[in-house]
């Protein structure tokens, strides 16, 4: 707390006696882009613009990009609104919400970080003439148990482009079950056409 606090009065030293010279303190607004856990990464697709007040500038952001910067600057004092204009392709981004507006002069510089995740969905299916408890379907890491009361089924999101394979790793008791449509690769909507099949032998 004491660290935060006299970083803010350095700050509004520096400020006043900018202002102190006659001339007024300006900010430059700047990030980089986390992965959704404050881990740094680069952006992987294209499409991302991010904007400055609105239309006070707005900047679009290159694949491979790990950092951004406009080139307005924000005057002490005044406010600023950093927002995300378009995502980029299959991915949505989000401003870091506790620094993404606010009032110029707090800090000697403002730094909004932008974190991008993959676009996911989810794989869910149907289990037709189901009759006996203890069905057990796999997607990788993922396991789901199917009864016959309940013959549907739904795994986790999966990120855009990633595979996905659901199998069946347990049948029900004296049932055979085959799979139709399990597997391909996640686009860019759930996948509900999953269909399983289960008969006597």
């Amino acid at each position: 707390m004491q660290a935060m606090t006299l970083g803010r009065l350095t700050a509004l030293a520096t400020v006043l006696a900018l202002a102190g010279c006659g001339g007024k303190s300006t900010f430059e607004v700047s990030g980089n882009f986390t992965d959704g856990n404050n881990n740094p990464s680069a952006v992987r697709t294209a499409g991302l613009k991010l904007s400055l007040n609105g239309d006070q500038e707005q900047i679009d952001i290159p694949v491979g990009a790990t950092s951004y910067r406009f080139s307005k600057r924000i005057s002490y004092g005044d406010n600023y609104v950093v927002k995300v204009v378009r995502n980029p392709e299959h991915m949505k981004c989000v401003e870091e919400s506790r620094s993404s507006s606010g009032n110029a002069g707090q800090t000697t510089s403002i730094i909004v970080n932008v974190a991008c995740v993959q676009n996911q969905y989810p794989v869910s299916g149907t289990v037709t003439n189901l009759l006996e408890d203890g069905l057990v379907l796999n997607n990788g890491a993922s396991t789901i148990t199917v009864n016959k009361a309940a013959p549907n089924f739904v795994f986790p999101d999966i990120p855009y482009g990633a595979p996905y394979l659901i199998v069946v790793t347990k049948p029900p008791l004296n049932q055979t079950c085959t799979v139709s449509n399990g597997s391909g690769y996640m686009g860019e909507a759930a996948v509900t056409n999953v269909a399983i099949t289960c008969t006597r032998p």
